[in-house]
Formats: structure tokens, C-alpha cells, sequence
């Protein structure tokens, strides 16, 4: 799969009030002149994308523009970064905006330098999927192995797959196997292709995406691919994507698969430990005790 390494900001900015950037660090800025363009952009936009905008009404400076809530509405699977100055003012704004599910708010006054900017667009990666995914998993995983997932996640969302896991540790990929091994979470080539379906299913909740879109945005030769990859993960060859219930249905398989590999993590530990003791019994560690 080929790995995205710029993730595009369109910018929408009809005041022109914030910074002209064309790209830094790990981004690449893409102005765009319109919500109406705005909208057909993000039906064929890789997940890795991030809306940046100005959230009032251009008419009415004070008020915010119902476009922002209709754009989370139907592109929920891409976070939207909103630029507003930080005071005491627009504090029901902010809260309007966060249930409005706006990913991130950044401070009109501080945010907008190159670092800060950077920052916000970062933790912004992501994070629709991210939260989606949270909201489904079991209570017993660990934040050990959530480390790990928010991690693939990011790799996902990216584009990437085990080979890029890795080397966002800066680690040998067996480094990283040993570590899905402990934290029961299944091997990084295959929980790379959980997420990667899971993080497909995510865009088919938006209702201005196609299949053949979301395959495409998903690194997928073609929708057939995708619904091959599904088949292949809940190990049912009649096994259909049905857009409108896909995410529950997958998140189900992969929380059951999350279950078997834990206990056999647990197993593997108690094995260990048993092991352990016996060895400890004997006497030079080589033969069994008397």
C-alpha cells in the first residue's frame, strides 16, 4: 500500500484572515475558494485530510456559519480545524463548535505560527477515527496496548501499513510483533488490516462517499479488494459490505479476535510462569528435583 507522506489541509478561507501557507513539516496547504468546493473535494479525499477554516458566517461576522455543522454531518470521518480568537466571548461558540464535533480549535491569536499550527493539525490526525474506534473497543485493553493502536491508527489514516508501524518507533518490525504479543493485540500485519477496513467502514458513514471512493481513498485496487479484505478478516466468503451497518459489524469481528488473541497472550504468560517455578525447583537448573 503506498504510504502518504503529506497529509493535505484544505483551507477554507473567505475572509482571508489566516496564514497564506502553501506547506511545512508534514503538510501541504490547499486553498480552496468555496463551501460548494469545499464539499466535492472531501468526496475523494484521502483520510489523512484535514479541514482548516474560519467558522462564522461570512454575512454575519458574530454568528457561526451552519456550513461548518452540515460539513461534520456529512463528512464526519475527516476532522475539521476551527480558527477563532480565544476569549471570554466566544466561549459558547467553542462549546457550540465541539458539539457540532469540530476536532480541534485552534486560537486565532497563538496557533496560527508554523510550531503551533503544526501542532494543532497533529493532534487533529486522525481523530474521528480515533474516537470512533475508542467508543467500540472492550474496557479491559490496556493503555499499553491503546499506545500501540493509536499508534496503527495514525499509521492507517496514513496510508501505511506494518513496514511504517515500525518505523514510527524507530524500531525493528519483530520489535513491534513482540510487543502486539504481549499487549494481546494480533500480529501488525494483520491488526494493520483491521484498522485499514475498519478506517474504510469509518468513510462509509459519511453520505457523500461511494464504495468505490472510499476503496480508492483506502489504498484498495478497486471496491472488489476491499470487500475481498473483509471477507478474508471475518473468514466468511459470502460476507457482504452493507454501508449502512459495516463499521458495528467489523468492530464486533475485530473486538472477538481481540478477545482470542488476549487469552492466548494470558495463556502463554501463565506457560511461562509455571515454567519458570519448575525450573527454579530443580537443582543446578538442568535436571527435576528429587
Amino acid at each position: 500500500m503506498q504510504r502518504t507522506d503529506t497529509r493535505t489541509v484544505l483551507v477554507l478561507d473567505p475572509t482571508g484572515t489566516l496564514p497564506a501557507y502553501e506547506s511545512f513539516r508534514t503538510y501541504r496547504m490547499r486553498r480552496v475558494p468555496d463551501w460548494d468546493t469545499l464539499h466535492d473535494t472531501l468526496r475523494e479525499a484521502h483520510p489523512s485530510t484535514v479541514v482548516l477554516l474560519h467558522p462564522y458566517d461570512e454575512e454575519e461576522p458574530e454568528r457561526l456559519s451552519p456550513r461548518v455543522r452540515e460539513l461534520t454531518g456529512k463528512f464526519p470521518s475527516i476532522p475539521v480545524a476551527a480558527v477563532l480568537p480565544f476569549d471570554d466571548e466566544r466561549f459558547t461558540d467553542m462549546r457550540t463548535l465541539a458539539e457540532w464535533k469540530v476536532s480541534e480549535l485552534v486560537d486565532r491569536e497563538v496557533d496560527l505560527a508554523p510550531a503551533a499550527l503544526h501542532l494543532r493539525l497533529r493532534q487533529a490526525h486522525g481523530r474521528p477515527f480515533k474516537h470512533r474506534l475508542e467508543q467500540a473497543l472492550p474496557r479491559y485493553v490496556a493503555q499499553q496496548a491503546m499506545t500501540l493502536l493509536y499508534a496503527a491508527i495514525e499509521v492507517a489514516v496514513d496510508g501505511g501499513g506494518a513496514p511504517e508501524l515500525a518505523e514510527h518507533f524507530g524500531v525493528e518490525p519483530r520489535t513491534v510483533a513482540g510487543w502486539c504479543a504481549r499487549r494481546g493485540l494480533p500480529a501488525p500485519r494483520r491488526l494493520q488490516a483491521w484498522l485499514r477496513v475498519l478506517l474504510a467502514a469509518t468513510l462509509l458513514e459519511d453520505p457523500e462517499r461511494t464504495v468505490v471512493g472510499v476503496a480508492a481513498a483506502c489504498g484498495y485496487a478497486n471496491d472488489h479488494a476491499l470487500r475481498r479484505a473483509v471477507r478474508e478478516l471475518l473468514g466468511d466468503e459470502d460476507a457482504a459490505l452493507p454501508r449502512e451497518d459495516a463499521f458495528d459489524r467489523l468492530v464486533r469481528a475485530f473486538n472477538t479476535e481481540l478477545r482470542e488473541v488476549r487469552q492466548l497472550a494470558r495463556d502463554r504468560l501463565s506457560r511461562m510462569r509455571m515454567e519458570s517455578r519448575a525450573a527454579k525447583r530443580r537443582p543446578d537448573g538442568t535436571g527435576e528435583g528429587e
